[in-house]
């Protein structure tokens, strides 16, 4: 991380067109992730990891057509994950584990067979069933992480 804190200026969004690559993981952000992040056409990796963003994943994420890393791991987000990420075609790795997050991972989602899919997924009463994810977590009080491809046990994973 920078040390960077605060909200993300929803400005920001409208000056960044040709922005490629956002990696804001580690910093002290919070608030919601701004609709205007939708606005980044040209971004192929979204990477938000640990902060304090909450609220619901913005719909509008899913007009970042070129994205193929959304990294939204260990956040405070909350609500359902939206299907219409199911329509990020060029999407192949999606981390929304350590979260709020709830209800089941989209079909949508499911269908596209990415190569990497991490939610909390795991335990008796998972956040959110995922029966395509690539590997499973569970928060405290006894975090671990299954790859569900290999059944291996894991205790901390991040990617």
């Amino acid at each position: 991380g920078n040390s960077l804190q605060g909200v993300l200026p929803q400005l920001m969004f409208r000056k960044l067109k040709k922005l490629k690559k956002l990696n804001l993981h580690m910093n002290d952000l919070f608030g919601a992730i701004p609709r205007e992040i939708g606005l980044l056409k040209n971004l192929k990796e979204l990477t938000l990891f640990g902060n304090f963003f909450f609220g619901k994943v913005p719909n509008e994420i899913s007009n970042l057509k070129k994205l193929e890393n959304l990294d939204l791991y260990a956040n405070n987000l909350t609500g359902n994950i939206p299907s219409s990420i199911g329509k990020m075609k060029k999407l192949k790795e999606f981390y929304v584990n350590d979260n709020e997050i709830s209800g089941r991972m989209p079909n949508e989602i499911c269908k596209m067979k990415l190569e990497h899919l991490v939610s909390d997924c795991l335990g008796a009463r998972p956040e959110v069933p995922c029966e395509c994810c690539s590997i499973c977590c569970q928060g405290l009080p006894d975090p671990k992480c299954r790859d569900m491809k290999g059944g291996s046990k894991q205790k901390k994973v991040k990617k």
